[in-house]
């Protein structure tokens, strides 16, 4: 999965939580590398558009070396209640940007597949709040791979 590189765009996969979930961080798989100083953010807003859990800005020579990255989130464990999330990707790079493993499939059932917000905030890190987009319902969707543990 790509990044938004505009840099002032929040793109957003929406998931829906079944059940209370403690997490202390994230996984996820870097298939194309961006080892600068660009900032990545990654995280879940709530399905009223509340930040729950972010990794915070993170450079990319740290956090988008190709291979698999396990990165607790900013400020410790987080409890996420039953319900609608949407999954969060952010940076201020525009070009060479790092990709995201991601479930190429095309066959991800979805309220929300790769849709965009703009940021109000700095580029490259996620806004503590924003406006989730209308669902726009797909069954041919592909969804960003992450785990959250």
């Amino acid at each position: 999965m790509s990044f938004d590189t505009s840099g002032t765009k929040i793109k957003l996969w929406g998931t829906t939580l079944e059940f209370p979930l403690s997490t202390s961080a994230v996984a996820y798989n870097v298939t194309a590398a961006d080892i600068t100083g660009n900032l990545y953010d990654i995280g879940i807003y709530d399905g009223s558009g509340s930040l729950k859990a972010h990794t915070g800005p993170i450079a990319g020579s740290t956090a988008m070396i190709a291979g698999a990255h396990n990165v607790s989130w900013q400020g410790g464990a987080k409890i996420l209640q039953p319900g609608k999330y949407y999954l969060a990707i952010a940076t201020n790079c525009t070009t060479g940007c790092a990709t995201l493993a991601g479930d190429g499939s095309t066959a991800v059932v979805t309220f929300l597949n790769a849709g965009t917000v703009a940021t109000g905030g700095t580029q490259g890190t996620l806004d503590s709040s924003v406006t989730p987009p209308a669902d726009t319902y797909t069954w041919g969707g592909s969804m960003l791979s992450l785990i959250v543990h």
